[in-house]
């Protein structure tokens, strides 16, 4: 019989450049299954003559020590001391070779790729052949290695050796066993204490033993430790260090000093930081099983293709097990090739590395010749490589086949894939086919590299212009002729709903914005579009005239309007409000500030809109309507304007006064003195004394102020007024009237607040940081307001703050977009939750600045510390749109934390509160409220509870229709439809910054799918569950079902032996004092709340307003349809 076979003796390598040989196999007469390898020459005469692939000699020389340190390990486990596994180790030079030639038996696909075989896959291959033997030979096996190929001699006394009946699951259970055993003391093993400290449980150790036996005779201060330091020093996180010994536990096994340190220090000096490569030891923690060696003549080899240090870390980093390659089998017959085609190989290596893994006969050559039968020269696919270097990775049936076909119905030359080669590298259905399609239906022509290259919104817009060039111009209510617009956008936005105007009649009105104050201006813009300039205005009606405004960038505004204006706006994303100042808009855009001011004077009715389209504004003097007949709108006298309020204020005066004089006893209110032992004694020279000798309707003004040295004299009334009550309650009247003061020398106030300590002088140090923090501040003012705010916060008295809480609420604000600003939210999470501590009138009080400290918690990625104001019961709220954030940040935080049933309670509470108009905080939180009922509970349902308002009912399902769907899809419980949805919406799904957590639902489809098989099996294999989930393999089978036993997902058990799986019922019987106790506690809870509801029900019935409404509801119900007593929760 013959078979391929290499050489394994190194002084025949060099005749082989002169002749070919043969081998064969010849069987031996003892033992059956072994045989050796002879060569037969060409020049015998013998037939059938092959040429044959040799290893190289520095592969086979580590083989060979491989298969050694593997036997030497297998005699020892069987009881040979060292010294006689060593000898037999010496004696068995032909033994050693042929347990090589079994590996290359074994693993001949890995060799045809080029890729040195893992020490983990060399043990895998030759331990099922050694256990044979020894199941074969029992005692003799010494004499089978030392003596091979001849049979060993039975007579010879043999060193004895463990039971035949030996099998590797046996030795499984026994490495199992020894990860659990405890010593005397009661405890286990150091080396698994060691791995529990680090975050991993029993059962996962157990998984790796199970995997790697080996594993659990692995010393703690020999060989794990080490490693986990060795990581440590690399960067790595103790939760990912976790992850690489679970993927690879052979790492334990490798020598530091020989193996890891020098080829991590060789790796370190291509200029790749730490961090990243303990990135890339993560995703392939298989990088650190090959030798210095190995990686030494992979880099020596990217620098013959004349790459630099930083960018081949730049491929070892995107492209790790690129390193397993052969550089003599896989890595230059790959360059050669590519370099006879004349492309520039080193470019190609640095942009797709992957390219250098494809065999050359199986998928390099085909593809060449695909484009060489279809017309394309060798210069045109030199140029198509270049330009894009993935284009060998692709499938010829799956993939260019296919696409070619569709490309000849396409209207384009040939040359347009020598130009957009990434033509190939999209979506035939998704995108090739329907953008297409869309081209050919509006009959619009573009560039193959523009109708796939550009996105969603860009495509659409780019067809939308080429339509309307194509479009003649129909519009000829406008005269183009008078001006000439730069920006085709500003003459489109002019011209917009011009045509559903019925324009006859009306007069067009021209307002002069230049120099006019923004809140005047509007008043008489919307005077005009409302028609209440005419005798024949009605409110119901649309009388008003066609308003054109002009030089909009000109609009003046009094007071610090500029700075302290901010218009603000939800964007429905994370990030919440978004604001702008009044002076960024009107550099950005002046013609939205003159429409939002106009626009929010309308009255809000159905005749809004039509008023909204007949007003123009234009930022420069030029605008498109020269051929309409214009008329400059003329200001009214202020007489005239001023005249109907006039008298309307009159006849209101003249109700209130009659009003007061029906009233009897009129008492006037006489401020309360001060006693003289309340104020502070100081001496009566000091501008200190002067301003407190003041009465109390005599305080001293901001002019003052100025008078006795402004700041310095306030600094010395907050540091004199800050001991009593009453002097802090007139220290609050001098700080209200000079606030003003304090904002023009904001400038000087972060040097004033070293001279006042906050735990004494919080007033006045709260007014000064306000001040400080009124106007828009750079990084650098910030990172010195920070620490000022923080200590504050932290030392500051309730008492003090208590007088203004809306400026310690709006310092704390300031606070957390000073360290969003400077990238560092961690900054201000302590801070926060203090001010949330302070604020709060009790645990079930919800302040405004609870949904700021969970936005900072989960920008900062602190979850657990957002967890601690997140279980307490609120029945107290300032602003509802503080519940809102609040329930939405809170599931967010439990979301990270994997607390699903708490992150559905808070989303849950999100979407069912009292709304009047729907909100972008619900619609978000009901999208993910979608996503974790899927996660948590495996199915959704669309019906709201009763309780929702009917806004929420309504709209939000419209909202969000794919993740409906979503859901619609995974209810199927077919996994491969959930994915080709999940890849259809993805777009949408990371648009909402939403798509870890549909991967996440994907994911748990497997564990319903499994939860499903509990309810029609009681035992069933691993293989029928991996085949009815659709996994991959049992094994990966084995993990999901283990997860799920160990979260008590599903009570069930694991045979090891045939593979089977036992599902079991709850053994739950809800009668240990545990249990007990956790009942008795959720049924006090239970009653708490019932009676705080109950006294929530009764102050609500005795509400004036409520008994006001409820009176007049009666009138269109019967009398029975209503409680005359209030209903108690009784339980």
């Amino acid at each position: 019989m013959r078979a391929f076979c290499a050489i394994r003796s190194v002084e025949h390598l060099s005749c082989l450049s002169k002749v070919l040989f043969t081998t064969s196999r010849i069987r031996l007469p003892f033992p059956a299954k072994l045989f050796s390898c002879k060569a037969k020459f060409a020049d015998s005469g013998v037939d059938g003559l092959f040429s044959l692939k040799v290893v190289p000699p520095t592969l086979l020389a580590a083989e060979k020590e491989e298969a050694k340190a593997v036997l030497t390990l297998f005699l020892k486990k069987q009881g040979l001391s060292n010294a006689v596994a060593a000898r037999t180790i010496n004696k068995s030079d032909l033994f050693i070779d042929h347990l090589v030639s079994r590996l290359h038996s074994v693993h001949k696909s890995r060799y045809l790729v080029g890729r040195e075989l893992t020490t983990l896959e060399i043990r895998d291959a030759l331990i099922p052949f050694l256990e044979a033997l020894l199941e074969e030979h029992g005692n003799f096996m010494v004499d089978v290695v030392e003596n091979f190929p001849c049979p060993p001699v039975k007579e010879k006394t043999v060193v004895p050796v463990s039971q035949p009946n030996l099998t590797l699951d046996s030795k499984k259970l026994k490495a199992i066993s020894r990860v659990s055993e405890i010593d005397p003391a009661g405890k286990l093993r150091p080396h698994v204490l060691y791995l529990i400290e680090l975050g991993m449980d029993l059962e996962q150790i157990k998984g790796i033993t199970r995997r790697f036996p080996a594993f659990a005779y692995y010393s703690l201060e020999g060989k794990i430790k080490p490693v986990v330091e060795f990581l440590l020093e690399l960067g790595v996180p103790k939760s990912d260090i976790l992850t690489i010994l679970a993927k690879r536990p052979q790492l334990c096994g490798i020598s530091l000093s020989e193996n890891l340190i020098p080829t991590m220090t060789f790796l370190e000096n291509l200029g790749v930081d730490k961090k990243q490569w303990a990135k890339v030891i993560y995703r392939f923690p298989a990088l650190l099983t090959y030798s210095k060696q190995k990686v030494e003549t992979t880099i020596k080899f990217f620098y013959e293709m004349d790459l630099s240090a930083e960018r081949i870390g730049k491929i070892l980093t995107r492209c790790p097990h690129i390193i397993g390659y052969s550089v003599e089998e896989k890595l230059r017959p790959t360059a050669e090739y590519f370099h006879s085609l004349g492309v520039d190989v080193g470019v190609l290596l640095y942009r797709c590395p992957q390219t250098f893994g494809l065999s050359i006969e199986a998928h390099l050559k085909p593809v060449t010749e695909f484009f060489l039968e279809r017309g394309y020269g060798i210069k045109e696919i030199r140029t198509m490589i270049s330009r894009y270097g993935a284009l060998y990775t692709f499938s010829l049936s799956g993939n260019l086949i296919p696409k070619w076909e569709y490309f000849l119905t396409m209207d384009y030359s040939r040359s347009e894939l020598v130009k957009f080669p990434q033509y190939f590298g999209y979506s035939l259905e998704e995108r090739i086919k329907p953008r297409y399609a869309r081209l050919k239906e509006l009959g619009v022509s573009m560039l193959l590299n523009q109708v796939l290259s550009l996105s969603g919104s860009d495509f659409e817009k780019t067809v939308k212009k080429k339509v309307k060039k194509m479009l003649p111009d129909k519009d000829t209510s406008c005269s183009s002729n008078d001006i000439q617009l730069n920006d085709l956008g500003v003459k489109e936005k002019a011209l917009a709903g011009l045509r559903r105007i019925n324009l006859e009649g009306l007069r067009w009105r021209v307002f002069d914005a230049k120099g006019q104050v923004l809140g005047r201006l509007a008043s008489q813009i919307s005077t005009v579009i409302q028609g209440k300039d005419k005798p024949t205005y009605a409110p119901n009606r649309d009388d008003g005239d066609m308003c054109i405004v002009l030089n909009a960038k000109d609009v003046c505004v009094t007071g610090r309007k500029l700075t302290d204006k901010f218009y603000r706006w939800h964007t429905g994303y994370v990030g919440h409000l978004k604001e702008r100042s009044l002076k960024d808009q009107l550099a950005k855009d002046p013609t939205e500030v003159i429409h939002k001011a106009v626009l929010l004077m309308l009255p809000r009715n159905k005749l809004r809109d039509d008023r909204d389209r007949k007003l123009r504004i234009f930022a420069e003097s030029e605008h498109p309507f020269g051929d309409r007949p214009l008329e400059p709108y003329i200001t009214p006298h202020r007489r005239v304007r001023e005249m109907r309020p006039r008298a309307r204020r009159a006849m209101i005066r003249a109700q209130k006064k009659a009003e007061l004089q029906q009233q009897s006893g009129n008492e006037t209110r006489k401020e309360p003195s001060h006693p003289e032992s309340d104020q502070p004694v100081f001496h009566k020279d000091t501008a200190l004394f002067r301003a407190l000798s003041l009465s109390a309707t005599d305080l001293v003004s901001p002019t003052e102020l100025r008078n006795m040295g402004s700041l310095e004299a306030l600094i010395i009334q907050i540091q004199g007024l800050s001991s009593s009550a009453g002097d802090i309650s007139r220290l609050h009247v001098i700080l209200k009237q000079s606030e003003d003061s304090l904002r023009a020398e904001s400038t000087r106030l972060s040097a004033v607040l070293n001279e006042l300590d906050p735990s004494t002088h919080s007033l006045g140090y709260l007014y000064i940081l306000e001040a400080c923090t009124s106007a828009p501040i750079s990084k650098e003012q910030a990172t010195t307001l920070v620490p000022y705010i923080a200590r504050f916060i932290s030392y500051c008295v309730l008492e003090q703050i208590g007088l203004v809480p809306d400026k310690f609420i709006s310092v704390c604000k300031r606070l957390k977009d000073q360290v969003l600003l400077l990238g560092t939210p961690i900054r201000g999470v302590a801070p926060m939750l203090t001010a949330v501590r302070k604020l709060q009138h009790s645990s079930e009080h919800l302040t405004t600045l609870h949904p700021e400290f969970l936005l900072l918690c989960l920008s900062a990625k602190c979850y657990k510390t957002g967890l601690s104001i997140l279980e307490d019961d609120i029945s107290e709220v300032d602003q509802p749109r503080d519940l809102f954030l609040y329930c939405y940040y809170g599931g967010m935080i439990c979301i990270g934390q994997k607390r699903f049933r708490k992150a559905l309670e808070l989303l849950h509470n999100a979407v069912t509160a009292p709304m009047s108009t729907i909100n972008a905080i619900a619609v978000e939180a009901y999208k993910k409220y979608i996503m974790v009922s899927l996660i948590h509970h495996g199915q959704f349902s669309t019906s709201l509870p009763k309780y929702t308002s009917s806004v929420a009912q309504r709209l939000l399902k419209n909202f969000c229709q794919p993740y409906i769907e979503l859901a619609t899809s995974y209810s199927t419980g077919k996994i491969a439809e959930l994915e080709a949805y999940v890849q259809t919406n993805r777009e949408q799904f990371e648009s909402d910054n939403n798509l870890g957590l549909v991967k996440q639902v994907v994911s748990s489809i497997y564990k319903r799918n499994i939860q499903r098989l509990t309810q029609t099996y009681l035992t069933l294999s691993l293989q029928d569950i991996a085949n009815t989930v659709q996994l991959n393999s049992p094994k990966e089978a084995e993990m999901h079902v283990l997860q799920m036993i160990q979260d008590g997902e599903i009570f069930a058990t694991i045979n090891q032996k045939d593979g089977m799986v036992r599902f079991l019922e709850d053994p739950e019987q809800y009668k240990t004092c545990e249990m007990i106790e956790h009942i008795d506690s959720s049924i006090q809870r239970i009653m708490a709340l019932s009676r705080k509801l109950t006294t929530i029900d009764e102050q609500i019935s005795c509400d004036p307003l409520y008994l006001a409404k409820a009176g007049r509801e009666r009138q269109r119900f019967d009398f029975d349809d209503f409680d005359t007593v209030p209903q108690k929760f009784n339980f």
